[in-house]
């Protein structure tokens, strides 16, 4: 009977908790009416939430006329999480975060080496240095998420694999960030983390299926089902990146050749664009930013929007390997939206056309065919790593003293 009793003041806690998060500020009269809850327990559970100082109560002074009601409300300086997106190419992206997913404070650093040891030491400076130069205080960080690529096992805390790091496998970056910080950490493979975000703050919102593709140096993707993450055996799923569309192609970093990503992610059409670097330079006056082995892909987009034929071809060909790859999707799927994000978006006139047209050949007579592009920007990745540890801490009730609020309650 005890457990019971526990069981259910917890539930009733997160729920409360929960719905402040999201619909606050609230009057006890509107968490009632939202939970369905007792007003006992409205009072009871919100009143330990203010001693704790987790929610704060203040004055409505823009009610009307009558009785002046309080409205409940979070501490947003006191209740911050942090996300994070740890990607090899694109660098470190580290955001410190409200509850409601408002950024405070954002830093980028690059990952000059790849190694086991080197990776997690920027990692580690990479969230220290965040923390230190905003305004906040490490006690008011309730939990940290990171995104991954390759493999992960997200249950376990673990990055199993990923073949862009050296000496990369099994590494426990959840329980390692856990002992650093001194707070509960997540990690997620880093499209679901993409894919969250657009269901939280993006176009998917409300949405009960979608498909998520991460355009960036190479291709990933997430899938939503019924409104929840779809999670393969082992964290390993939806590696449409890594599917072969060339027959005896270009090998790839996964051992495998001809994979989606070195024709239609941003490395592959800067290495095919590598082939004309010299041509480049001479038929178009316009310079190339780097060396050949560190070509600039935004001066390739804009020499392909100045009329490059080779560099327009090139992306007509991402464009119609996407096509292809995603009709497959749509008629195993049929999901009720598409999403596209990652460094690729801004240059989606140049292969977007060709993409859909494909599609429209290729997909299921009555499928939904419904592609949009991200509006989140360079931020969706850590934001949506601090969308699912805020759901998970929401969920699980992982606080950290002072807020360890569930199990004294009465």
């Amino acid at each position: 009977m005890v457990a019971k009793h526990s069981q259910m003041r917890d539930t009733n806690t997160h729920s409360i908790f929960e719905c402040i998060v999201e619909h606050g500020p609230l009057t006890k009269a509107d968490i009632k009416k939202y939970t369905g809850l007792s007003w006992g327990s409205v009072s009871n559970i919100t009143a330990n939430l203010i001693d704790r100082g987790i929610i704060r109560q203040y004055k409505d002074n823009d009610a009307s006329v009558g009785r002046i009601p309080n409205l409940l409300d979070i501490f947003v300086r006191e209740n911050l999480l942090i996300g994070v997106d740890l990607h090899i190419a694109e660098g470190i992206t580290v955001l410190i975060t409200d509850l409601r997913y408002r950024i405070l404070n954002r830093v980028n650093m690059s990952v000059t080496k790849n190694n086991r040891e080197s990776v997690l030491q920027s990692l580690n400076t990479a969230i220290n240095f965040a923390i230190s130069n905003s305004e906040v205080s490490r006690s008011t960080i309730l939990g940290i998420g990171v995104a991954l690529q390759g493999t992960v096992d997200a249950e376990k805390g673990i990055s199993a694999y990923s073949p862009y790091c050296e000496d990369w496998e099994n590494v426990p970056v959840a329980d390692i960030l856990t002992r650093e910080f001194s707070v509960p950490t997540v990690v997620d493979h880093d499209p679901r983390c993409m894919a969250m975000a657009e269901m939280v703050l993006g176009k998917a919102q409300n949405t009960g299926s979608l498909v998520f593709l991460r355009m960036s140096q190479g291709i990933g993707m997430s899938i939503v089902l019924d409104g929840e993450v779809y999670r393969g055996f082992n964290g390993s799923d939806a590696e449409i990146g890594h599917i072969c569309v060339v027959a005896d192609g270009d090998e790839c970093v996964c051992g495998n050749k001809g994979c989606l990503e070195l024709y239609a992610g941003a490395k592959g059409i800067i290495n095919r664009a590598k082939l004309r670097t010299s041509s480049i330079h001479e038929d178009s006056g316009m310079d190339i930013k780097g060396t050949d082995d560190n070509i600039d892909f935004d001066d390739i987009t804009a020499l392909a929007r100045s009329g490059d034929e080779f560099l327009r071809g090139l992306f007509t060909d991402a464009g119609r390997y996407l096509g292809e790859s995603l009709s497959v999707v749509v008629n195993l799927l049929n999901p009720e939206l598409i999403i596209l994000g990652g460094m690729m978006v801004p240059s989606a006139d140049l292969f977007l056309p060709e993409t859909l047209s494909v599609m429209r050949k290729r997909v299921w007579k009555g499928s939904t065919m419904d592609v949009r592009l991200s509006s989140l920007g360079n931020n969706a990745t850590a934001l949506g790593a601090a969308v699912i540890a805020g759901r998970k801490l929401l969920k699980e009730g992982f606080f950290h003293p002072p807020y360890q609020i569930y199990n004294d309650l009465l």
